[in-house]
């Protein structure tokens, strides 16, 4: 699913126009961006517990963090 497609079914979902779908969208990352770029926390879903209590797991900043290793070989192609 690219982002126009995420957006026409954020819009049909929530009853809104693409536009403003769209702008929600963007706000959302911004925010999502914000908070990891700053090192902030996440709260660990849990059934059994409401969301108040939840514990919390700290993210590292983007710059910290490491990209999986690609340790997978790819088989030759002939």
């Amino acid at each position: 699913m690219n982002r126009s497609e995420l957006v026409a079914a954020l819009a049909d979902r929530a009853e809104v126009t693409r536009k403003d779908a769209d702008a929600v969208l963007a706000a959302f990352a911004d925010v999502v961006g914000d908070i990891v770029s700053k090192g902030g926390t996440r709260r660990s879903p849990s059934p059994a517990s409401s969301p108040s209590s939840a514990p919390t797991v700290p993210l590292a900043p983007l710059a910290t963090r490491r990209p999986a290793s690609r340790s997978r070989s790819r088989p030759a192609t002939a």
